[in-house]
């Protein structure tokens, strides 16, 4: 396929989406494609069209939109690391890490503290 076909067939199906996200979609889908060889566009078409209408209910279903309240000190408490909440989160498979729960960020070490209250060999997943 080449590229102004793969453009003109994404153009088309980029008409299923809300007339606001068109243009961003169409933006990044193309972006992803670019230096793709003809055969690999084709297939990743092929997925943007399997997953499109899946999109469009993310896009225009007001449900879908979560609004997270993130609040920040001042950004040079956390980059001293004074303004972070660490606590101790566990990985897909079990395996303890640190990460605040003010903003989301990794504990430069990643092994839990003492200030979670476990020590690092007895940290055991609760559910």
């Amino acid at each position: 396929m080449s590229g102004r076909l793969s453009e003109f067939v994404l153009s088309i199906m980029m008409k299923a989406l809300p007339a606001p996200t068109r243009h961003r979609y169409r933006k990044e889908y193309l972006a992803e494609m670019h230096g793709l060889a003809r055969r690999q566009q084709l297939r990743y078409l092929l997925g943007v069209a399997i997953s499109l209408w899946s999109l469009r209910r993310a896009v225009t279903d007001p449900r879908s939109i979560h609004f997270v309240p993130v609040v920040f000190r001042s950004p040079l408490a956390f980059k001293i690391h004074l303004g972070h909440d660490w606590h101790t989160d566990f990985t897909e498979d079990g395996h303890p890490y640190r990460r605040c729960h003010r903003c989301g960020l990794d504990h430069p070490s990643g092994a839990p503290g003492p200030k979670d209250g476990l020590s690092y060999g007895m940290v055991q997943r609760l559910q």
